[in-house]
C-alpha cells in the first residue's frame, strides 16, 4: 500500500507539472493584471500544500511510523492529524526545514523529494515569467 501511495502522488505531480503549469502560462499570456496572475499563483500554492498534507497523511495512515516528531496518540483527531502535516507541507514547500516532524521511511522521504522538486518547479516557473508579465503589462498601456 505505502507503494500505491507513492505512485498515486507521482501520477498527481506530473499531472501539476504539465497540465497545470500549462494553464498557469495561458492565465500569464492571456491576463491583463498582475493581480490575477499572482492570485492564480497562490492557489496552486495552496493546492499543492493541501494536495500533500493528504498525501503524508495517507501514508502516516498505513505506517504510523513514516514521520518522526508527530504526537501519534490514539486520541488525536483526524483534523489535527492534517494540521500537522499541512503544517509539514508548508515547511516543506518554503524550504523552511525547521526539522520539527521529519520523513524516516523511504516512502515518506520519496513524497518530502516530490514536494520539493514540484516547489522549486513552480517557483522557478513563476520567476521565469516574471519579465513577460511585465513587458505584457507595460506593453498594453497607452
Amino acid at each position: 500500500m505505502l507503494i500505491l501511495v507513492v505512485f498515486l502522488a507521482l501520477v498527481k505531480v506530473v499531472f501539476f507539472t504539465f497540465y497545470t503549469f500549462r494553464q498557469m502560462q495561458a492565465v500569464i499570456n492571456s491576463c491583463a493584471f498582475i493581480g490575477e496572475v499572482l492570485f492564480t499563483f497562490g492557489l496552486l500554492v495552496v493546492l499543492m500544500s493541501f494536495s500533500f498534507a493528504t498525501d503524508f497523511s495517507c501514508l502516516a495512515g498505513f505506517d504510523k511510523h513514516s514521520f518522526e516528531g508527530l504526537n501519534n496518540d490514539e486520541n488525536l483527531s483526524f483534523w489535527n492529524g492534517l494540521f500537522d502535516y499541512l503544517y509539514l507541507s508548508v515547511v516543506t514547500f518554503t524550504s523552511l526545514g525547521y526539522g520539527d516532524i521529519v520523513p524516516v521511511s523511504i516512502p515518506a522521504k520519496l513524497l518530502v523529494m516530490m514536494e520539493v522538486g514540484q516547489s522549486f518547479l513552480l517557483v522557478i516557473f513563476g520567476l521565469s515569467n516574471i519579465k513577460s508579465i511585465q513587458i505584457k503589462t507595460t506593453t498594453t498601456t497607452p
